[in-house]
């Protein structure tokens, strides 16, 4: 089987020695271009976790500011009530 292969491959006008040269050389700009990849992955993973990060701090402190707007805006509003509930009073009491 194997001297049949070799006469195809004779016959084609290259020598065995040159198809096991190109198989090297495919072979190691393979492994080239698979580490190649594996790093462009390794890359592209540490900046996803670095921007995933970012937007976490962002949601967080978004979260904060709603909550601290909120809060400030309720105690405006429960001063306001309570001003108006003091004047209710003072009117009531100068009505007797």
């Amino acid at each position: 089987m194997n001297v049949r292969q070799d006469e195809a491959l004779n016959s084609l006008g290259t020598a065995p020695d040159e198809l096991t040269e190109i198989a090297d050389q495919k072979s190691l700009n393979l492994e080239s271009k698979i580490l190649e990849l594996e790093a462009s992955n390794h890359r592209l993973r540490v900046d996803n976790l670095s921007l995933r990060a970012k937007y976490d701090a962002l949601k967080s402190k978004r979260s904060f500011e709603r909550r601290a707007i909120f809060i400030f805006g309720m105690a405006i509003w429960l001063m306001f009530v309570f001003a108006a509930i003091s004047k209710i009073f003072k009117i009531a009491n100068l009505a007797y």
